[in-house]
C-alpha cells in the first residue's frame, strides 16, 4: 500500500504516538471521572453520618443543612417510609422528586447504598440513602455541573491530542527526511556509480552515527572496486601490449624469410629461431600469467607441511645451478642453527626461485648469491641477496607489480616473477620485503608466520606496531 519508506517510517511513528496519547488522555479521564466521583461520594456519605448524628432530622419542613462538593452545590433530600413514600421532602427539590426503586432500598436496609439516580424531571443525581427507624433517608447531590465538568475534560484531552498529533506528524516528516538524506545522497550515487563512474564518493559529512559508518564503508567498497577495476584495465593492457612485441617480431621473421627469395638454408634457420625465442618468451608468460591466477584462486588450497629450514636452502640451490650458470656466479647459505618451519613446499621452492631468477639477471658477472634463514619471535625470515647493480628507489614501489620493469631493466623478462612471489607469500599469510642499496647489494627477505593461517591475512614485520 506505501511504497516509500519514509512514508511507512512516518505513519508507524505516527500510529505508535497515537496508542500512546489515547492511553494517557484514557488514564487521565478515568482519573479524573473517578476522583469526581469520589469527592460526591465522601460528601453524600459526610451528609448521612451528619443526619445520624443530628438524631433525624426528618420531619416537617426539612431543611438540607450543608453544601455538597467544594460548598457548590445545595443538598437534594427527602425521607421515605419503608413502602417507599415520601414523607418529608428538601425545600431545594422543590416540585422534583429523587426516583428510588425497590431494589435499592432493599439493598439499604443493609448498610448505606450511593448510586446513580435520577429526578421526576430527568436530572441525573447521586444519591445516598440510609436506613432510619421508621423509613429511609435520602441524600443527593446533581451530577449536572461534574459531568459537564468531565465533558469539557474529555473534548480539551480530545482536542490537545489532534493538535499534538498534527505538530508530531510535522515534526515527524521533518525529522525523518532529514534522517533519511544520508540513505538517499547513498542511492543517488549508487545510480550514479551504476552507470559506470566509480570515481563517484558519498563523501558524508556529520556525526560518526550508523549511517555514517554506512556511507564510509560504501566510499571503501568503492574506493576497492575502482582500484580493482582500474588494475584490471591495465593488466589486459599490459598483456596485450607484453603480448604484442613478440607476436610483431616473430611476424615479422617470418615474413621476412618468405618475401626474400633469395634467402639461403641459414637465413631461414636463423629467422625461425629468432621466432623461436620470441614465442618462448610468449609461452614463459602465458605459464607465469596462468601461475599467478592459479596462486591467487586458490590461496586457501595449501598443502602445508612441516619442512627443515637447511634443507630446504639446500634444495632451492641445487635447483638453482641452471640459472646461475650464464652469469657463472656463487650460490651459497650462510650456516645457522637448524630449524623447521611450516609452509606449502612446492610453492615456497617456486618463490625463491623466482627471487634467486631475479636476483641472477641483475648480479655481476661472477657475483655472489646468498641464502639466509632465522626465526624471529612470530616469523620464519627467510632472505635472498645479491651484490648486483641493486635496485633504484623509484622503482621499489612498484616492483611487486605485474608486468612492471625498470626503466634501466635489461634482464628480458616477462615483469611477472615479483608479483607471483608475492602471491605465495601472503598466500601463506607473510609478505616480502626489498631493501637494496645501489651498486653495492640487494636483499628480499620473506616473513612467513610461525602460526601459520592458511590464507592471506595482514602481518607486520618484527619491531612494526
Amino acid at each position: 500500500m506505501f511504497k516509500s519508506f519514509k512514508t511507512k517510517l512516518v505513519i508507524g511513528y505516527t500510529l505508535i504516538l497515537v496508542f500512546i496519547l489515547v492511553l494517557f488522555s484514557a488514564a487521565i479521564y478515568t482519573y479524573a471521572k473517578q476522583q469526581t466521583y469520589s469527592r460526591i461520594d465522601q460528601s453524600i456519605s459526610h451528609r448521612l453520618e451528619q443526619f445520624e448524628n443530628n438524631n433525624g432530622m426528618h420531619f416537617k419542613g426539612l431543611r438540607g443543612a450543608g453544601k455538597g462538593v467544594g460548598g457548590g452545590q445545595t443538598f437534594l433530600e427527602e425521607i421515605v417510609d419503608s413502602q417507599g413514600k415520601i414523607t418529608s421532602t428538601s425545600i431545594f427539590l422543590g416540585e422534583n422528586e429523587i426516583i428510588i426503586d425497590e431494589a435499592t432500598l432493599n439493598q439499604a436496609k443493609k448498610e448505606p447504598v450511593i448510586t446513580n439516580s435520577l429526578l421526576t424531571d430527568d436530572s441525573m443525581v447521586r444519591v445516598g440513602i440510609k436506613k432510619i427507624d421508621d423509613g429511609y433517608f435520602v441524600s443527593a447531590l446533581p451530577l449536572y455541573e461534574s459531568e459537564q465538568n468531565i465533558l469539557s475534560l474529555g473534548i480539551s484531552l480530545l482536542v490537545a491530542n489532534v493538535i499534538f498529533i498534527i505538530i508530531a506528524l510535522a515534526t515527524g516528516i521533518i525529522f525523518v527526511s532529514r534522517a533519511l538524506k544520508p540513505i538517499k545522497t547513498i542511492t543517488e550515487k549508487a545510480n550514479e556509480i551504476s552507470s559506470g563512474d566509480l570515481s563517484q564518493r558519498v563523501n558524508l559529512k556529520g556525526p560518526k552515527d550508523e549511517l555514517k559508518k554506512l556511507a564510509d564503508a560504501f566510499d571503501k567498497m568503492i574506493e576497492k572496486l575502482d582500484n580493482l577495476f582500474k588494475g584490471q584495465k591495465n593488466f589486459f593492457a599490459d598483456i596485450s601490449h607484453e603480448l604484442k612485441t613478440p607476436l610483431t617480431i616473430a611476424r615479422g621473421e617470418i615474413d621476412v624469410a618468405l618475401r626474400n627469395q633469395k634467402a639461403t638454408k641459414d637465413d631461414l634457420k636463423n629467422a625461425l629461431k629468432n621466432a623461436q625465442e620470441e614465442l618462448e618468451k610468449m609461452t614463459s608468460m602465458v605459464n607465469d600469467l596462468l601461475s599467478l591466477a592459479r596462486d591467487e584462486s586458490y590461496k586457501n588450497e595449501l598443502a602445508i607441511e612441516k619442512i627443515s629450514a637447511k634443507k630446504f636452502l639446500q634444495e632451492i640451490i641445487d635447483k638453482s645451478e641452471n640459472l646461475i650458470k650464464p652469469k657463472s656466479a656463487e650460490i651459497h647459505f650462510d650456516d645457522f642453527k637448524n630449524f623447521t618451519f611450516r609452509g606449502d613446499k612446492k610453492k615456497l621452492q617456486r618463490l625463491f626461485l623466482s627471487l634467486i631468477d631475479n636476483a641472477t639477471k641483475h648480479v655481476s658477472k661472477r657475483g655472489t648469491i646468498t641464502l639466509k634463514a632465522g626465526r624471529r619471535p612470530d616469523f620464519t625470515v627467510l632472505s635472498v641477496s645479491d651484490n648486483g647493480a641493486g635496485i633504484p628507489k623509484d622503482d621499489i614501489p612498484h616492483i611487486f607489480e605485474r608486468f612492471y620493469k625498470g626503466e634501466k631493466s635489461t634482464s628480458g623478462g616477462t615483469g611477472l616473477g615479483l608479483a607471483i612471489a608475492k602471491n605465495i607469500a601472503e598466500a601463506h599469510g607473510g609478505k616480502i620485503e626489498v631493501e637494496s642499496i645501489p651498486d653495492k647489494t640487494t636483499t628480499f627477505s620473506v616473513y612467513l608466520p610461525i602460526n601459520h593461517q592458511s590464507s592471506a591475512s595482514s602481518c607486520q614485520s618484527p619491531g612494526e606496531t
